[in-house]
């Protein structure tokens, strides 16, 4: 193969004749109806475990359907609590849209197990939270 100097390629750029493209020479674009979530990720079904400690089980149990309700109706994924290994487990299915999701989901419900949520504070009896009290300086530490 030749080489090629510098001043080969100094020239000025030349402007191709004669290269007019109407609209009526281009291909028609295709038209793809939209993937799912599955077939967005090469046909995986993925999936989140959320370890739930032993003593957030009472409160997720009382709370379940509030919690997989909109979860698997909203979101068009599986929802189960896997009571062997104390975790509950989220996955895509054919019909969920976006890949999304799955995490928002997994985060929703890890929200509840911290107790973040805001009806979970209610599975206690706690209605009106006291304020926290300031604590007095202590004095008599010598000085």
């Amino acid at each position: 193969m030749p080489k090629v100097t510098k001043k080969d390629t100094a020239g000025p750029l030349q402007e191709a004749v004669g290269m007019v493209i109407d609209d009526e020479q281009l291909p028609i674009k295709p038209k793809f109806s939209a993937l799912s979530a599955q077939e967005q990720q090469g046909g995986k079904v993925e999936f989140r475990r959320i370890p739930v400690p032993q003593n957030r089980m009472t409160p997720l149990k009382t709370a379940w359907m509030q919690l997989y309700t909109p979860i698997t109706e909203n979101l068009k994924l599986d929802m189960r609590m896997n009571l062997k290994t104390k975790k509950v487990e989220i996955k895509t299915t054919p019909q969920t849209t976006n890949p999304d999701v799955l995490q928002k989901a997994a985060d929703f419900v890890h929200a509840f197990i911290l107790g973040k949520y805001g009806w979970g504070s209610r599975c206690f009896g706690v209605q009106n939270p006291k304020p926290f009290q300031t604590a007095a300086p202590v004095y008599g530490i010598a000085d």
